[in-house]
């Protein structure tokens, strides 16, 4: 939709929720603190805030609620096999276009953070991951 057409609406409530997985490769210590996992769901919060400031296409919206789940995305996987670390953001505010680019950008933030816990705790681990199946989830308009 242009951006002419985008600014005529009168913004409505949306919700949208996406996920992302970021998989580190065996022997890299795969395990985060609590600081640090709190750490990343406050970039996804930050992130989905300044989303509409950090993306010169986004037109701007009010934000009521965000929320960041991160968790390990299969704990009872075999021995010997990647471990991988999943996060779900969730945004719902009133805007004129949906809030996918925000919740994208949040679960981007939050992955990106728990790479660089990571990478702090094995430099040479950045070689082998991934952040990977990025998605919206669901769209929720009113």
């Amino acid at each position: 939709m242009p951006m002419a057409a985008v600014t005529d609406l009168v913004p409505v409530r949306h919700m949208s929720v996406a996920r992302g997985t970021l998989r580190i490769p065996s022997g890299v210590a795969a395990s985060f603190s609590a600081d640090q996992l709190a750490e990343a769901r406050t970039a996804a919060v930050v992130a989905c805030k300044d989303a509409a400031r950090l993306l010169p296409s986004a037109p701007p919206f009010q934000l009521t609620d965000c929320f960041c789940d991160i968790t390990q995305a299969d704990p009872n996987a075999a021995a010997g096999s990647p471990p991988s670390w999943e996060a779900t953001v969730s945004c719902v505010g009133y805007a004129r276009a949906t809030l996918e680019t925000a919740t994208l950008l949040g679960v981007a933030a939050a992955l990106a953070s728990l790479w660089d816990a990571a990478k702090h705790a094995d430099p040479a681990a950045t070689a082998g991951m991934r952040i990977t199946d990025l998605h919206v989830v669901q769209n929720v308009e009113g």
